[in-house]
């Protein structure tokens, strides 16, 4: 192994608990920090399949370099099912909502208005972009004219759940979904998507390419023609033979965020 150099810290139980806590999401200016957990609150209900409790959206503030308690949010983010938040605009006025009751998993989006100081009703992306097998993350370019998500898509997948993407027209409608190459995907399956405050790198996950076991995280950069370049694993100590998944920086990238099992 040739370790890159990096510092890992772990945020501490105000954000972290003895139960599941993945899936980071970064917003408004890096003052927030949205995730999942699997905790149970006074309402838990446990999923049928692993028993464990089921999904929730929490919320842990960001100030002088300390993160605050973290709080579950309330509707229209969480419901009785399984929910995770997956993505968040660069303005922070539109979000990524996973539903895992909905076709194998679904993602939703969100739009906060500004006169009534609320978030819509998550509503499901339009039908060509959703599948009978599933949709599990997503997220949106800087400019909000590419959707990136993983999906399970039998018509568009290489090999369990891949990398697809989607381009506003100009009409404002999304377009039909593409497979995002095979430098990207692989026949194993690829997971947690996020792009660069920037949008200059691309970060997933991947269980194939130069995983040393498990999901690797891996980074692409976009490239003068607007392409991606073949992945780059990012090194131990970030990747284990265990699993490393949804990795996010901070606006600046100097300060990341993951999740380990």
């Amino acid at each position: 192994l040739n370790p890159v150099r990096v510092i890992l810290k772990n945020p501490g139980p105000v954000v972290n608990s003895k139960y599941d806590d993945y899936n980071p999401v970064f917003a408004f200016d890096d003052t927030t920090l949205f995730f999942t957990s699997r905790r149970p609150y006074e309402k838990s209900r446990r999923n049928e399949i692993d028993n464990k409790f089921k999904e929730d959206i929490y919320r842990s503030d960001y100030r002088d370099g300390k993160f605050a308690q973290a709080v579950r949010l309330e509707k229209p983010f969480n419901s009785a099912n399984n929910d995770a938040l997956v993505g968040v605009s660069r303005d922070g006025k539109r979000m990524l909502v996973y539903r895992g009751h909905m076709d194998g998993g679904d993602i939703q989006m969100t739009d906060y208005n500004s006169e009534k100081q609320k978030w819509s009703k998550p509503k499901s992306l339009k039908g060509r972009l959703t599948s009978k097998q599933g949709e599990t993350s997503a997220c949106l370019s800087p400019d909000q004219t590419e959707l990136y998500y993983i999906s399970k898509n039998k018509k568009l997948s290489m090999g369990g759940k891949d990398i697809l993407v989607s381009r506003l027209d100009s009409k404002g409608k999304w377009g039909h979904p593409v497979n995002a190459g095979a430098h990207l995907n692989t026949p194993y399956d690829e997971e947690g998507l996020f792009i660069s405050p920037e949008g200059n790198f691309l970060y997933f996950a991947s269980q194939g390419h130069t995983s040393m076991g498990g999901f690797d995280i891996f980074r692409s950069e976009r490239l003068e023609d607007k392409s991606w370049s073949e992945p780059v694993n990012l090194g131990y100590p970030i990747n284990t033979p265990d699993d490393e998944v949804f990795y996010i920086t901070d606006q600046t990238g100097s300060f990341g965020m993951y999740s380990t099992i």
